[in-house]
């Protein structure tokens, strides 16, 4: 009987590890499908370890199917390959335990059961770690930097520098790096000479200012390989546009932290200054405004509902502005190209404009100019005012130039008086 039980649990396994590819079965509440069979599995390995008489037949039997007798052999061997491999990929056994928990957890346990002298921890085993070089006893506060240290080095292995910025992703690291500025600020001499060479060999830089800016610089070189110059827009990067701002205001105020170096070095990637920025940025949004005129006909961005013609809708206003101050004195250039454009400078253009490319509309699609109240009270009122202004001889609302739009769109001065519009 008991025999038979045992087959049918033996080819309950065999079917397992048919499926999975394995027979470690996860002793586990959550496993309930298998929770019966990991049972067993713990059963034999208690009873061969604790019963001198176990059936060599049945131990051939699980060995055929790659019983494992001991998990904490397999789990060794498992980690101590993750060690190697570590080893090889950073050079040390200081496993950083952000990266890689669980191998940390793992060296943490080792050591504590080397402390305990645990029987777990065999002398064949602990030959194996010493001949990887593994750190049995690393002092507190040694081992913590030496960690961060391994961190740092890493980051600059995949980002090129040692200027980790302390936000969300980075920020244990960030915070140790700055940390190591302030105690070599506040004494110097106390710094251990050792941790210093470490730093300066890696190429840390003690200046967070000189840090951002090396970043920075990298990042602007990046962008002109991309995109040809160093005009950084908002939208492409704001993060580097905002610093490009601030190193114009700076060479503008000659502040002490732009050096003749830093002029320098930013000089030979072609940084643009502040006459020349204005003048390349200037020269960009009139090359959008002209987009927008070939696409609509008109230059009236401010009207546009689209979230993508709100910077240039305000261009659009600061330079309405800017004529209104008779600045445009200086850039005559700019004004004979805005004019040629089309652009129109008053908000009573800007208005008669846009009603008359309303009215346009209109008169495409119903045939005619008797705006009705009902559809559009506010075109309706307008055309009641031109009509009104013409007759009068006012030039309120209509110029001259006008005057021949609306006569070339055939537009209607004199309405019948039956198509009189009657408010309503």
């Amino acid at each position: 009987m008991y025999e038979q039980k045992w087959e049918v649990q033996f080819q309950e396994l065999k079917t397992y590890r048919q499926k999975f590819g394995h027979c470690d079965i996860p002793f586990t509440r959550s496993n309930q499908r298998y929770y019966a069979l990991a049972h067993w599995c713990i059963l034999q390995r208690y009873k061969k370890k604790r019963t001198p008489n176990y059936s060599p037949e049945r131990i051939s039997k699980l060995n055929s199917i790659g019983f494992c007798w001991s998990i904490r052999d397999k789990l060794f061997e498992q980690k101590i390959g993750e060690l190697k491999l570590y080893i090889k990929k950073y050079g040390h056994c200081n496993v950083n335990k952000l990266e890689n928990p669980s191998l940390g957890n793992w060296c943490d346990r080792l050591r504590l059961e080397n402390r305990a002298n645990a029987h777990q921890l065999t002398m064949e085993r602990r030959k194996r770690l010493n001949e990887l070089g593994f750190v049995w006893q690393p002092t507190i506060y040694a081992s913590k930097w030496e960690q961060r240290f391994l961190q740092l080095k890493e980051y600059k292995n995949k980002h090129g520098h040692c200027d980790v910025p302390a936000n969300k992703q980075h920020l244990i690291l960030g915070r140790w790096c700055m940390t190591q500025r302030q105690l070599r600020k506040s004494n110097p001499s106390k710094y251990l000479p050792a941790r210093l060479h470490k730093l300066n060999k890696l190429g840390f830089s003690w200046d967070a200012q000189d840090a951002l800016f090396e970043r920075r610089l990298q990042e602007l070189k990046l962008y002109r390989q991309r995109h040809g110059h160093c005009n950084v827009s908002i939208s492409g990067n704001k993060g580097l546009a905002h610093w490009c701002g601030s190193l114009r205001h700076a060479h503008r105020i000659k502040a002490k932290r732009l050096t003749p170096e830093r002029i320098s070095r930013l000089d030979e990637v072609g940084f643009v200054w502040e006459a020349e920025f204005k003048e390349s940025q200037w020269e960009e949004r009139f090359n959008q405004l002209r987009k927008f005129k070939n696409k609509y006909g008109h230059c009236d961005a401010s009207n546009d509902k689209n979230p993508y013609y709100k910077t240039l809708a305000s261009w659009c206003g600061t330079q309405r502005r800017a004529h209104n101050s008779n600045l445009f004195k200086h850039h005559p250039r700019r004004l004979q190209m805005l004019n040629e454009l089309g652009f129109l400078w008053s908000e009573h253009e800007i208005w008669f404009d846009r009603k008359f490319r309303e009215l346009e509309q209109y008169y495409k699609k119903h045939g005619h100019f008797n705006v009705k109240v009902s559809e559009n009270r506010l075109l309706a009122d307008w055309c009641r005012a031109i009509r009104k202004e013409y007759r009068n001889k006012a030039n309120k609302i209509l110029t001259s130039e006008g005057i021949k739009r609306l006569n070339r769109l055939g537009f209607a001065w004199n309405l019948p008086k039956s198509h009189k519009v009657v408010n309503i």
